[in-house]
């Protein structure tokens, strides 16, 4: 009973100190700049600043049926580059290929096209698009 007690006294008088582990907000999945990843915050390389991508890109759906994934297209405004949200990933910044009416951005792997919507492709391979979309 004692060694309870003083457990308990220990602990109380321990509350404000940093040796005891925050269980708060601090333990929410966080990365390296600091967004908040389990709430949906992403780090924007083009905007500079933690974001969340539903919020401020575009969509793309998964091509393949039954799959659920999105991905997420953020284009600069002078079309230089732009900047791709996969799930589970870094944003991924894909410069631009070309000039003209429809450009296309592209870096190792990745490349996006655009025309009358956007499809982003992966080794040569569409994997994710937003044709049809409102």
């Amino acid at each position: 009973m004692r060694r309870a007690t003083g457990m308990v006294v220990l602990i109380t008088a321990l509350q404000g100190c940093s040796l005891l582990p925050d269980w708060g907000e601090s333990a929410q999945i966080t990365d390296r700049h600091g967004c908040v990843r389990s709430e949906g915050y992403r780090w924007s390389q083009l905007m500079g600043q933690c974001l969340i991508p539903a919020e401020q890109a575009v969509k793309l759906g998964a091509l393949n049926h039954g799959d659920p994934r999105s991905a997420w297209v953020l284009v600069a405004r002078d079309r230089s580059e732009a900047e791709i949200y996969l799930p589970e990933r870094d944003s991924i910044m894909l410069p631009r290929q070309n000039q003209g009416d429809k450009p296309s951005w592209s870096s190792g792997d990745w490349s996006l096209l655009h025309g009358s919507g956007y499809v982003l492709s992966e080794d040569g391979y569409a994997r994710f698009h937003n044709y049809g979309a409102r």
